[in-house]
């Protein structure tokens, strides 16, 4: 795929969406505050165009910024409970990442809540699937835990997480470029985007903090070494499918979020994402000359496959997640989505 084509369909495909809802201006009567955020490369290397040092988070750009949680979809509270979360609604809620919700939950809803009370008292554990950036996953992640009941502040704690994984991730796919020999320019650009990901970590963390949300510890299990097939594989999933159109949902925030501060947190992760995109699609060329026609049409069957999860993933998100981080509406998901497939994933 020619250089810069990704960013260029972005552009069109969000020019060619429903009016943006907000201009990325501040709301009136907004008194800014002041958040500190550790912004710089891991390793002094070149500068990859972080964020600043100090971000200013406006305040009162809801009615309710701690929206609570009210999920897509909730399931019965397993009897036997979810680790520590217990029966005592106010003191036992907790909210999970993957173990426990791929337990439960339907397909694909990683991120999970409970228990939770419904109108006749039952309880239920809140499924949801939080349609927005995340980072390229390593294999071997964890679940992780996160106790909050603010929607942005999960959401924020929850993308964090996932950003902080790509930095695994994206060492991961070095040493396995290295190893089967890749050109030197493709492991050289999966290091410089590991760097990437330890800035969006640290800057959707803050975000997380403003909103009283906590970025859980990243564990990642040892993996074995893959083959150039697997490699390929995961890299049209997590990287030409997932990451693809995580970076045209970041350009999307970048306009569409209400805080000035969150619009200029996702220009320079929607920048950078746009970059790890053009990234997996040149591993993906370069693995597909060196693999067989069988396992072209298995990576090809994979990726449409991806194409078609991550579709069934698509939620509507709330008031506060389409103000507060700008992410987009369902419908327009699905369109981004149509459009790529249309495109570039046909």
């Amino acid at each position: 795929m020619p250089r810069h084509i990704l960013k260029l369909f972005f552009e069109r495909a969000i020019l060619a969406s429903l009016p943006l809802a907000s201009a990325c201006s501040p709301s009136a009567g907004v008194t800014p505050v002041d958040l500190a955020v550790e912004a710089s490369s891991s390793d002094g290397g070149e500068d990859d165009g972080g964020v600043d040092a100090a971000m200013e988070f406006d305040g009162g750009f809801l009615d309710d910024p701690c929206e609570q949680l009210f999920p897509p979809g909730e399931v019965p509270f397993p009897p036997e409970g979810i680790g520590d979360a217990g029966t005592d609604i106010d003191a036992g809620y907790h909210c999970y990442f993957y173990g426990p919700c791929n337990d439960y939950c339907p397909p694909s809803y990683y991120f999970c809540c409970g228990p939770g009370l419904t109108d006749a008292g039952a309880e239920v554990l809140y499924c949801v699937h939080p349609c927005g950036t995340a980072g390229r996953k390593p294999g071997g992640l964890e679940a992780a835990q996160v106790k909050g009941r603010c929607a942005v502040g999960n959401y924020f704690a929850a993308t964090a997480h996932l950003e902080a994984a790509s930095v695994d991730a994206f060492s991961q796919l070095a040493a396995e470029l290295s190893r089967h020999r890749a050109p030197q320019h493709l492991v050289r650009a999966a290091k410089r985007a590991g760097r990437d990901e330890v800035r969006h970590a640290r800057t959707l963390a803050a975000l997380a903090r403003h909103h009283g949300g906590v970025v859980p510890q990243v564990c990642v299990r040892p993996i074995p070494p893959r083959s150039l097939e697997e490699l390929a594989i995961e890299n049209a999933v997590e990287g030409c499918v997932r990451e693809t159109f995580s970076a045209l949902v970041a350009t999307w925030q970048a306009r569409a979020a209400q805080p000035p501060a969150v619009c200029r947190a996702f220009a320079g992760i929607a920048k950078d994402e746009t970059r790890h995109a053009d990234l997996a699609w040149a591993i993906d060329g370069w693995a597909r000359s060196r693999i067989s026609n069988r396992a072209r049409k298995h990576v090809d069957e994979q990726r449409t496959l991806a194409v078609q999860t991550l579709a069934g993933e698509i939620a509507e998100p709330s008031r506060s997640l389409r103000l507060g981080a700008g992410l987009p509406t369902a419908a327009r998901a699905r369109h981004f989505i149509a459009s790529a497939s249309a495109t570039i994933w046909q």
